[in-house]
């Protein structure tokens, strides 16, 4: 209830103490299939229910994901939601409850509608149908599939084949990624089981964005900013790649820049300089350029859906042209502190050309911005398409999250 209709956030959700793995299941199912869910419990109904009993909504949308997705005997998931109801103060509601339940588990019938058919709201759908024309059924498709767990390995302490040993001596099961340094887990694991990441050795990390460090590629001695910094896991994999960089994190949140320099100390890497601050003010520069810039900016999240299905409950479209707006001060901000023959590495968690390519149409008109292919994207075989001005990877079963990558040299 406080997800669909506070818009919390899911992560926050599970924050809570009895949030186990049952809860989960049920959180995470009921954001990712919200729609078809939400249809098949309004044709049961006869009316509306009541604001006030939102919370009765909700339960009957848990109840049908038990029925429809989960395996989990007919009885006990129509019993269990019978008791929550009454639990919730609302006895009236416990024959509801059973009727509705029992009508979708003798007739579920198709949902009505393609929202309720495909899981997406109405506005992303169109806007992937028309930017993706020939795939745009498929990205939805894979978008409801589970993401795998997928390790960085920390480079500058083991190699990739060390760490799988690792994995394989503590019972966990993994194979070598699409990505250099990738492990992808068979099953998903508790971080506190994988020894790998207790001891420093790797870090949870979607293969597509383990790209950004890689089309980087930072170099001992280099002055390099990453400027959107935290939570950190792009930041520490520049220092696994080349410790000796002298690395700058900018990031407005201090609670995140915490995390940042907490995961330096699990890694053993050096910490980097840190500045709790906007980017684009520039109070905190000194005036010396850098050679490189990391510029990973905020955006929808509509690449990593699979992940975190809430995005499609929260996002609107009209906040497209807010985040365009903000990524292109972005830009243009990092852009003023870049040496010439830098390089500046854009990129997002999007599939929308509003928030990729459209946030660098100011950049790539400037006389000073020579735009650069990233050629390692296909040597890793990461399904990806070229845009006009950058590189889109697709979410793929199985494989990376949904990644837009464009990458500048700033000319003399």
């Amino acid at each position: 209830m406080r997800i669909l209709r506070d818009g919390i956030l899911l992560d926050q959700a599970l924050a809570h103490p009895k949030a186990d793995p049952f809860v989960h299941e049920l959180l995470y199912g009921v954001c990712r299939h919200y729609y078809s869910l939400s249809s098949r419990v309004h044709r049961r109904l006869s009316r509306t229910l009541r604001q006030k009993d939102f919370d009765i909504f909700c339960l009957l949308l848990a109840g049908t994901y038990q029925l429809r997705h989960m395996r989990i005997p007919t009885h006990a998931a129509v019993h269990t939601s019978v008791e929550v109801s009454r639990r919730l103060g609302k006895p009236w509601a416990a024959k509801l409850v059973n009727a509705v339940l029992r009508a979708v588990e003798r007739d579920p019938g198709n949902p009505k509608g393609l929202e309720a058919e495909l899981d997406h709201p109405s506005w992303l759908m169109e806007l992937l149908r028309e930017q993706y024309p020939q795939a745009w059924r498929s990205l939805l498709i894979n978008n409801l599939s589970r993401a795998p767990m997928s390790l960085r390995v920390n480079q500058a302490r083991c190699s990739a084949q060390e760490c799988g040993t690792l994995l394989q001596a503590s019972g966990v099961s993994a194979k070598p990624g699409l990505v250099p340094g990738a492990l992808v887990l068979a099953q998903p694991v508790p971080s506190a089981q994988v020894p790998a990441i207790t001891r420093g050795l790797a870090s949870i990390q979607d293969e597509g964005a383990q790209l950004a460090a890689l089309l980087l590629a930072p170099k001992a001695g280099m002055r390099v900013l990453d400027a959107c910094a935290a939570p950190g896991n792009k930041s520490t994999h520049l220092l696994e790649l080349a410790p000796q960089i002298s690395l700058t994190c900018i990031d407005p949140s201090t609670r995140r820049l915490d995390r940042l320099l907490s995961e330096c100390e699990r890694l053993r890497l050096p910490k980097p300089t840190v500045f709790n601050a906007p980017l684009e003010d520039l109070s905190w520069w000194d005036g010396t350029a850098f050679d490189a810039i990391l510029l990973d900016v905020p955006c929808s999240g509509t690449g990593t859906l699979r992940r975190h299905p809430d995005i499609k409950l929260r996002a609107q479209q009209r906040d497209l042209a807010s985040h365009q707006a903000r990524q292109s001060r972005l830009v243009s901000a990092a852009w003023r502190t870049l040496s010439i023959g830098g390089h500046l590495l854009y990129s997002t968690c999007s599939m929308l050309r509003q928030e990729n390519d459209d946030s660098l149409q100011e950049l790539s008109a400037r006389r000073d911005a020579l735009r650069l292919s990233t050629p390692l994207i296909g040597q890793c075989a990461v399904p990806h398409l070229e845009t006009k001005l950058g590189t889109q990877l697709l979410p793929v079963d199985g494989g990376p999250d949904a990644m837009y990558y464009s990458l500048f040299q700033k000319a003399g």
